[in-house]
């Protein structure tokens, strides 16, 4: 008896294909990656002529999950070709991180910050929001729970720039 029949394949082959490519987004985000912080300004470099923002948080910090709901809508409001955004965990045991994706459903990037991350953005305090103009300057550079109406008015006059 022959387990493998290569025309079940060929039946079967288009819909694993699909089920894979439907899984794929929500299976990239079940991992954070690793950044640096010069990888991480090459982000910032890599988006001029958008705003970039990016939020250091950690899965312990209360204030930061509350101002995760309002990243997200601020997300669905501003599309991607004007603001990025871009979470950076800053949490020291990465084994917490994916199941906190998953809880989270972020519909932006979210990355691990590797070792002197924090220490080079001066990341004291979490939450903590830096926004980046379309030039790629930093514009804010806030720390503690950010008001998603007054980030929404940030990035408003920022995208209003010429």
């Amino acid at each position: 008896m022959q387990w493998f029949r290569p025309q079940c394949l060929q039946r079967w082959l288009p819909l694993l294909l699909l089920l894979g490519c439907l899984a794929a987004p929500a299976m990239a985000q079940q991992a954070a990656l690793p950044i640096d912080h010069i990888s991480l300004m090459q982000q910032v470099r890599e988006h001029k002529g958008k705003v970039v923002v990016v939020n250091f948080f950690a899965t312990w910090c209360t204030p930061c999950i509350v101002e995760i709901p309002g990243l997200k809508q601020l997300r669905e409001e501003f599309g991607e070709d004007q603001v990025r955004i871009l979470g950076v965990s800053v949490d020291e045991n990465p084994e917490v991180l994916p199941a906190f994706m998953k809880r989270m459903a972020f519909n932006y990037p979210v990355y691990l910050a590797k070792p002197g991350v924090a220490r080079f953005f001066a990341v004291q305090a979490i939450p903590k929001m830096l926004v980046y103009n379309k030039r790629g300057e930093l514009t804010l550079d806030h720390a503690g729970f950010l008001d998603p109406n007054q980030l929404r008015q940030e990035l408003s006059a920022l995208l209003a720039q010429q």
